[in-house]
């Protein structure tokens, strides 16, 4: 069984546009995540960087199941004894629409 794979040099990279409107964050998040990757190609190689790019508008009306809205809870620490900060999601949507979703495609 002979296995192919892909070369960077053949990689072409294509823009890809994602609606953030009405969307789970979580689900979209994974679906621009898979995009980045690669996963979405069918000669899919860990080690090629394809150059994909996506842009995504409407950030700020991206949808959390539950109660996340006011409980979801994001922490930055800056190694210091003491120094732990914690930020819900709507102190950051208000400040920031598109930087949960920004964190939830990096993690």
């Amino acid at each position: 069984m002979k296995i192919s794979l892909a070369k960077q040099q053949q990689a072409r990279g294509n823009w890809y546009w994602f609606d953030a409107n009405q969307q789970v964050l979580g689900r979209l998040a994974t679906g621009i995540a898979r995009v980045l990757m690669g996963k979405h190609r069918p000669n899919y190689t860990p080690h090629v960087d394809w150059g994909d790019h996506v842009v995504v508008t409407n950030a700020a009306g991206i949808l959390l199941t539950g109660d996340k809205y006011r409980t979801k809870t994001y922490y930055r620490h800056s190694t210091r004894p003491g120094h732990l900060k914690s930020r819900t999601y709507a102190e950051i949507v208000s400040r920031f629409p598109a930087r949960p979703l920004q964190l939830a495609v990096k993690r």
